[in-house]
């Protein structure tokens, strides 16, 4: 939840998680359940077969912790995504405004200013959600430039 809106993770990453808890808790046995009876026995088994267990179960746990990590992080970057799309769309605009004004290039120049303009008032609105009353003139910069 941010300003008032709800960016809320898809329902299938509900049942990952779900899916992926279950996973921990199989591997956290899993894993752990052999140590005392191999400790006990004195590796009767041998230290290389007790160690290829080890591993293989280890590496098992590890694929499915990174599968959903993966699939986590990809949800979670959706999110960032669209919380900061306002700030990006206005630090994007503002770099290409200064390549046109070292360019000398007017014309782009004053559809960045325009652009520009339209993005903070975007980001003030969702800052400050009270600004959205408040009526905004069309045209403001060349009436401003106009001047």
């Amino acid at each position: 939840h941010f300003n008032g809106k709800d960016y809320g993770f898809e329902d299938e990453l509900i049942e990952k998680s779900t899916e992926f808890l279950t996973h921990v808790e199989k591997y956290a046995v899993k894993m752990t359940t052999p140590i005392e009876p191999a400790v006990d026995s004195l590796f009767a088994d041998g230290l290389a077969s007790f160690r290829r267990s080890l591993i293989e179960n280890f590496k098992a746990f590890d694929k499915g912790w990174r599968e959903y990590e993966e699939f986590y992080m990809k949800c979670w970057h959706r999110i960032h995504t669209q919380v900061f799309e306002p700030i990006h769309n206005l630090v994007t605009t503002e770099k290409q405004l200064r390549a046109a004004e070292k360019d000398h290039d007017i014309a782009l120049k004053q559809d960045l200013e325009v652009q520009i303009m339209r993005h903070i008032i975007a980001l003030l609105d969702i800052m400050f959600p009270e600004t959205i009353a408040v009526p905004k003139l069309p045209n403001t910069i060349p009436l401003a430039e106009a001047a």
